[in-house]
């Protein structure tokens, strides 16, 4: 992210890159609606069903996603010509058939995400990883070299292609090892195919829902700054809401990632409590130092131009602290196959945050669209999400929700302390990065101290288990 970061520096403005952005956030995010189907089935494969049964949930998978993705091409096409005929594209200064041809490649990240998707069920969720990685990198090479090549904003086609088309073709080499008698792509659906579809409907519609509610949730408010919003600001935000939070968000939730299957399966309930009270110290530390850090670090990195406000970082940085509370909770509820839980609190959120966003947008700029993403999420999933965990996984949320915050804030005002002396000290990115790790470090690092010195008193033997407890 950093890398690509630069390359967007040299070769495109701030005004070109926030359109791009949102064009990109609405392709990713369409990549990962896949009808539900893929949640449902691989919650299903790693229940242990019989192998005739596997089988034919891998079969039907097969069928249902080859299908999919020459739905979810045209799907994917009709949604970007859409956007090209939007006031803010015309930034871009491409013709419609580029937008057509950016959509069309929607197609191809559903086919490689739901492939990728597939490992989980098999049990191969590590290599999963490695795809997500893959998929970066290749995104950055392709960036690279479109631009090196003089492609200009056709060098996002290329990119698409090579982070997409990669993890595709190992995901592929990876299931055919792993199961040599699967067909990979299968157009022609049997009577037992549409049986199973409509058995399956039920859960998956609601799984679906949650993703296109997710999907929308996450790229409307790139849309709403760039169609309200000054262009050279909305570049900006999307730099905050795109690849600088989501990327810290999807690092500091990969515990939540890797725990659902094992949730699944049927255990891991006292782990996902001790996580939730985990991520709130985790989240509560990063994200307090991020906020004085991140203005210092982007001026020495990117330039004045591409800078946000301390107060724009800390508007946004709640957004995601209340996002982050919530994480390991939705996880939970996924596990459990509660897609209608989530996708209602999604839904509410979404229309919050675009009722809010909208009319804040006009008033205060980028600023009130942030203000109106944090009330969203608060009304929306902040309380919602928690009392729905609390009913399923049988914990009493009087006792989670103020225990929660109180770890959150201290985290977030000791790090943020730590994080405001130390800028004042040097200005250089390298400084600030560092001053930034080392102030989440040092409250991560006290947090666990007080775990030692709690775990003691209560006469416990000091292990993993009873510290994490005791977080």
């Amino acid at each position: 992210m950093l890398l690509s970061l630069k390359v967007y520096r040299q070769h495109v403005s701030t005004e070109v890159y926030g359109l791009f952005l949102v064009l990109l956030a609405m392709l990713n995010n369409l990549a990962q609606v896949d009808g539900g189907f893929r949640l449902t089935l691989n919650r299903n494969l790693l229940s242990a069903p019989s192998p005739d049964e596997r089988r034919r949930l891998l079969e039907f998978g097969q069928t249902l996603y080859s299908i999919g993705g020459l739905l979810a091409l045209g799907a994917g096409t009709l949604l970007m010509v859409g956007y090209g005929l939007t006031p803010a594209a015309k930034v871009a200064g491409q013709p419609l058939y580029f937008f057509a041809i950016m959509g069309s490649l929607g197609g191809l990240t559903v086919i490689s995400t739901a492939q990728c998707q597939l490992l989980i069920g098999l049990g191969m969720q590590s290599r999963l990883y490695i795809l997500t990685t893959l998929n970066s990198w290749g995104f950055l090479a392709g960036l690279w070299l479109g631009f090196k090549a003089g492609l200009g904003n056709w060098t996002f086609v290329v990119a698409f292609v090579a982070s997409a088309g990669l993890p595709l073709l190992l995901a592929l080499v990876w299931i055919r090892l792993h199961e040599p008698n699967l067909k990979l792509f299968s157009f022609h659906p049997s009577a037992e195919f549409r049986a199973r579809l409509r058995a399956l409907w039920p859960e998956s519609s609601a799984a679906f829902t949650m993703q296109v509610l997710t999907m929308l949730l996450f790229s409307l408010d790139l849309v709403v700054a760039n169609q309200f919003c000054n262009h050279t600001a909305a570049g900006i935000y999307g730099l905050l809401a795109g690849p600088v939070f989501s990327r810290l968000r999807t690092l500091m939730q990969a515990a939540d990632e890797a725990i659902w299957p094992l949730v699944a399966r049927g255990g891991g309930t006292h782990i996902s409590v001790a996580l939730v009270r985990l991520n709130a110290w985790l989240y509560g530390a990063v994200l307090g130092a991020v906020v004085f850090t991140l203005p210092t670090f982007l001026h020495s990195y990117m330039g004045e131009s591409w800078t946000p406000t301390t107060a724009l970082c800390a508007v946004v940085a709640t957004r995601y602290l209340i996002t982050g509370l919530s994480s390991q909770p939705c996880y939970y509820l996924l596990a459990h196959g509660k897609f209608r839980e989530i996708a209602i609190g999604v839904g509410r959120e979404l229309v919050f945050m675009l009722v809010a966003a909208t009319v804040l947008g006009h008033w205060f700029d980028t600023m009130g669209v942030a203000l109106g993403c944090v009330l969203g999420t608060l009304g929306g999933t902040g309380l919602p999400l928690l009392r729905a965990y609390a009913r399923t996984a049988g914990v009493t949320l009087r006792h989670l929700l103020p225990l929660l915050w109180l770890r959150a804030l201290v985290a977030v005002g000791l790090s943020g302390g730590l994080a405001y002396l130390g800028v004042q000290w040097r200005h250089d990115a390298l400084s600030a990065a560092i001053i930034g790790g080392s102030s989440a470090l040092l409250v991560l690092v006290a947090c666990g101290g007080v775990a030692v010195l709690r775990t003691r008193q209560a006469g416990r033997p000091l292990n993993a288990r009873n510290l994490v407890q005791f977080i």
